[in-house]
């Protein structure tokens, strides 16, 4: 070997490790913002949490135990009697929030883990126990989409319930 090939050879192993330096360099700085992201996304799950659903009791006192089927099917009644037209719209309003925080996991803006462990089987209360009134106002409008995010998201968490794969 030559002194100018074991120069070209040197150059090339240098540019190789400054070419790996610089993947690795990339490679970290995504594994960095990948957990950053992932920690606003939890962030805004709290506060959103925070913000909405845990006002739960002070904003919607009229609602019966969503963990209680007996108490929502009774609930149900009423406002299908007739007597509930503002306990009717409390419940919708209810739904609509947690069809919110589905469509935000749906989207990315909430982390899903974060929403199963807070809220992964109230989800799945609600949606199961409420599923009467979610038929009744999906067929007042026509649209069988309405709260579709929330039964997706009951399903996904129930199944993962059933599987134990849960982190508690």
């Amino acid at each position: 070997m030559t002194f100018s090939n074991g120069v070209q050879l040197a150059s090339a192993v240098i540019a190789a490790i400054g070419f790996l330096a610089v993947v690795y360099q990339i490679r970290s700085g995504d594994m960095q913002r990948r957990r950053e992201n992932l920690r606003i996304c939890r962030q805004a799950t709290l506060e959103f949490a925070r913000q909405t659903l845990d006002t739960r009791h002070r904003d919607w006192p009229e609602l019966p135990d969503e963990f209680s089927k007996e108490e929502v099917l009774g609930f149900i009644d009423r406002c299908q009697s007739g007597g509930g037209a503002h306990d009717l719209e409390s419940a919708y309003g209810y739904l609509g929030l947690f069809e919110t925080l589905c469509i935000g996991v749906q989207l990315g803006i909430y982390d899903a883990h974060t929403v199963d462990e807070l809220y992964g089987d109230r989800l799945v209360r609600v949606f199961e126990n409420y599923k009467p009134l979610i038929d009744r106002r999906r067929r007042d409008t026509g649209d069988e989409d309405f709260y579709i995010s929330l039964e997706q998201a009951a399903r996904d968490f129930k199944a993962t319930e059933l599987k134990g794969e849960k982190q508690r």
